[in-house]
């Protein structure tokens, strides 16, 4: 338990950028460990504990702690790319990075109301930051919807600090700052637009995008529908194939 609770702020350190006093990490794994040592369960009377199991239950609770069945079962959803809605086209945006900081890509897909890829593109940045590429990624991204002359656009990332900084117009790490201005000026110019966070289960096709761009070492390659490599056109295709047997019967 202890371990996990370092291993989780190791990677919110590291991907999201966010980090926790060593007071608060010592807090948080107290009131974990309390939470454990003082579980209830219910209908647990049929398991079968030896002396060292009877021990540990009369001295920290453990036989219902190991046992304890929440009352409220979350239901689940999962998490899937869906088709924007009618006269609108979707961009989905994802950056890449081998380490962090390291070799870094970004790989941007926009998609119509019916799934198919308008356009897209991938490149390599460099030496960079995760939340830097993926910056990068969205950048470039507007910038193609501009040049193709598209508006009505969705907006889907996967990063919560990328989309509530530009919604917020405020990212907590000053060396993303610069890229603000210029992502604000592209958006007024698609307007009207939506931009939300989707978790990475839905944002699969920019993140092969992205990792293309990492392994091309190539600065900024656009890809139209006929140049689409069989690893993304089987992507998309997946993505279409799971809506459309939804709606079967």
């Amino acid at each position: 338990m202890i371990v996990w609770a370092i291993w989780k702020e190791r990677n919110k350190r590291i991907f999201k950028e966010l980090a926790k006093t060593v007071e608060l990490v010592i807090n948080d794994i107290k009131a974990s460990i309390e939470e454990v040592i003082y579980g209830r369960s219910r209908n647990v009377s049929k398991f079968k504990f030896n002396d060292w199991d009877m021990e540990m239950e009369r001295n920290w609770s453990l036989k219902n702690a190991l046992f304890h069945y929440p009352k409220n079962r979350i239901n689940r959803k999962e998490v899937r790319w869906e088709k924007p809605q009618n006269n609108w086209v979707k961009l989905n945006f994802d950056g890449a990075c081998r380490g962090n900081p390291g070799q870094a890509g970004f790989g941007a897909v926009i998609r119509n109301k019916e799934g198919n890829v308008v356009s897209g593109t991938y490149g390599y940045i460099g030496h960079a930051t995760n939340n830097e590429a993926k910056i990068r990624a969205l950048e470039v991204g507007l910038l193609l919807c501009k040049e193709i002359g598209l508006t009505n656009i969705q907006v889907e990332g996967d990063s919560q600090i990328i989309i509530n900084g530009v919604t917020n117009d405020k990212l907590l790490n000053w060396k993303l700052s610069k890229w603000l201005l210029h992502i604000h000026s592209l958006l007024q110019a698609i307007k009207p637009y939506e931009i939300t966070h989707i978790l990475r289960e839905g944002n699969k096709v920019a993140d092969l995008l992205a990792n293309l761009g990492v392994n091309s070492q190539v600065v900024e390659v656009t890809v139209i529908p006929m140049a689409l490599s069989p690893e993304v056109t089987d992507l998309c295709r997946k993505d279409l194939w799971i809506r459309k047997t939804e709606g079967v019967g």
